[in-house]
């Protein structure tokens, strides 16, 4: 049993191994077999991808609008420098408008201006005058330039104006913007040669001469007069007839060409011809600075500038301390002193012109809006004190002191005078352009000696009917 045993265990453990070696044989025949056989080729494997992001739409952008162009209006001028210090302040602070200044000359205005407008084109913005020789009303009553009552109501420019202004409207309608005033009762004068002679600005006419002898006895010229140029004749003729009658009378003498003056003080009033006399008399007495007729306004300021002589007859314009500087700079002091009236019991008057200083708008203008807003620009307070600063006296009647501070003395002065007293035109403005040329020769003659007065009272009363008639 013991051997049996034993060779069990052997049996079995040689079955045991054998089985462990057949096993092993199995799994290495396996192995070689494996390791023999063709081998499938292996698909190439693809390096690993960034992840790329996707380009993001960006969103889409509302359609840019082109820039707007500015609105350009053309603005005719004259004469040259008189409104460039507004239109330079305005460019800079509208940058949406621009105003293009284009110089013409005067005689441009009664012709061209009016032929480019009824032709559908010309300019946006015209200085223009309103008297009969520039033929305003028509131009309005055909519709070639623009009914401004809607900017006078949006803008309440009436509400600011003196009401002189409404000699200017064309039946009852705001044909025309006024600006300014330009005054002419007034004589410039030499402050040093005054002093020098121990004079003192005359209060009434009977000193006023006196004056004026005293100077010429010291070896000086009195007053310069442009006569040669004819409207500084009419100028002064405005301050004389302003000195001798009365509101009422005044218009009525200066508008009696008009079917519409009911009451027209005749040519042959007296008082009319003592205005005409003073011309006269003026040459006579040496008032006049010698060579009155020959002497254009050019030479009369050049004259007065050069100390030759001690006062001179011009519009208010010449208190601009640009002009008044340029032409006599530090040779002397410059002052004015208003014309004395001839009659006591009359009101002191102020000639001031306003149809000299007018604007027309072209009623084919493209820019109605901007038109608006430039002419409510030169207006207002900021725009006024541009004018003031060239010797144009403000035409707003709401100027504070604060506002005038910054303003020269000499258009202050003016200034008060003009706010002080009722206004009225020039006779250079609203004489028909026969009248105007009929009396500033009637007055040449006058001072030559070869006219009266009362002759050409006479002949001014019957071309005043002629035209009337008609």
């Amino acid at each position: 049993m013991k051997n049996g045993n034993v060779a069990g265990r052997i049996l079995t453990g040689s079955i045991g191994r054998a089985v462990l070696v057949g096993t092993a044989l199995l799994v290495i025949v396996g192995l070689l077999a494996v390791a023999c056989a063709p081998q499938a080729t292996p698909e190439p494997t693809e390096a690993p991808q960034e992840e790329v992001e996707e380009p993001k739409e960006e969103p889409a952008e509302a359609p840019q609008e082109e820039a707007k162009e500015p609105a350009r209006i053309v603005f005719q001028i004259y004469p040259p420098g008189r409104f460039d210090g507004v239109i330079a302040a305005f460019n800079e602070s509208h940058p949406d408008i621009v105003i293009e200044p284009s110089l013409v000359e005067l005689e441009q205005l009664k012709t061209d201006t009016r032929i480019a407008i009824a032709g559908g084109g010309g300019p946006d913005l015209s200085v223009y005058q309103t008297g009969p020789a520039y033929d305003v009303a028509d131009m309005f009553r055909e519709g070639l330039i623009m009914n401004l009552d809607g900017y006078y109501e949006k803008y309440g420019w009436a509400d600011v104006s003196p009401p002189g202004i409404d000699i200017d409207m064309v039946d009852g309608h705001y044909a025309v913007f006024d600006w300014c005033i330009v005054s002419t009762p007034h004589f410039f004068y030499n402050a040093d040669i005054f002093e020098e002679l121990g004079l003192t600005p005359p209060t009434t006419v009977e000193e006023f001469e006196q004056v004026a002898l005293k100077i010429r006895e010291a070896g000086y010229e009195p007053l310069a007069v442009g006569g040669k140029d004819k409207w500084p004749i009419r100028h002064l003729l405005s301050v004389l007839a302003a000195r001798h009658l009365e509101r009422e009378d005044y218009i009525n003498l200066m508008l009696g060409w008009q079917t519409s003056t009911e009451n027209p003080t005749s040519w042959t009033d007296p008082r009319v011809i003592e205005t005409l006399a003073t011309y006269k008399r003026w040459e006579e007495n040496g008032v006049f600075a010698t060579g009155f007729n020959a002497m254009g306004n050019g030479e009369a300021s050049a004259l007065f500038a050069s100390g030759e002589a001690a006062m001179y007859s011009i519009g208010m314009w010449f208190a601009s301390p640009t002009l008044y500087e340029e032409a006599i700079g530090d040779a002397f002091t410059l002052d004015v002193f208003r014309v004395p009236q001839f009659d006591p019991d009359i009101p002191m008057m102020e000639a001031a012109t306003f149809a000299g200083s007018t604007i027309i708008v072209n009623a084919a203008t493209e820019y109605p809006e901007e038109v608006g807003i430039f002419l409510d620009y030169m207006i207002s307070k900021t725009g006024q004190k541009l004018f003031a600063d060239i010797g144009r006296v403000p035409i707003r009647t709401d100027m504070t002191e604060e506002d005038l501070a910054v303003m020269d003395p000499l258009v202050l002065k003016i200034l008060a005078w003009v706010q002080g007293g009722p206004t009225v035109e020039n006779f250079d403005a609203w004489l028909t352009a026969e009248q105007a040329e009929a009396v500033a020769v009637g007055i040449q003659e006058i001072v030559a000696g070869t006219k009266t007065p009362e002759e050409l009272a006479a002949e001014m009363e019957e071309l005043t009917q002629k035209i009337r008639s008609q």
